[in-house]
């Protein structure tokens, strides 16, 4: 059967960081994984969430393109963070651009783990 698209989702443990720190880092990764794609971005944002009080310590960040989309939401003081990345079509992998993502993760916060991962065929024809 054949599939056109893919969804790549991670689940990392301790990724304990400060909010801002940690989520202008991967918002920053989010974005240059796009290098690794045809995708085209269409929209992004960051959002530093905690600040006061409103909801635990974190940030949530999105990627639109033109294919779907990339998001990460982290509670960062309880070093959860959660990736995942939806294309929909057949000219870009996002297992690449999540590999990416965590590898460059790992090299900077040695102590991360991978709680979870999966990658999902979507859209069979």
């Amino acid at each position: 059967m054949n599939f056109h698209g893919k969804h790549a989702t991670l689940d990392i443990k301790n990724f304990v960081v400060d909010s801002k720190v940690g989520g202008e880092f991967i918002f920053d990764l989010m974005t240059q994984s796009l290098e690794l794609s045809t995708c085209r971005q269409v929209h992004k944002k960051l959002v530093l969430l905690g600040l006061e009080g409103e909801s635990p310590p974190g940030f949530t960040s999105v990627v639109l393109i033109d294919e779907s989309h990339i998001t990460a939401h982290c509670y960062s003081d309880r070093g959860w963070l959660a990736i995942d990345v939806f294309t929909c079509g057949t000219n870009s992998s996002p297992v690449d651009m999540i590999d990416f993502i965590f590898q460059n993760i790992q090299h900077h916060y040695p102590d991360v783990v991978v709680a979870q991962r999966k990658e999902i065929n979507r859209f069979p024809c």
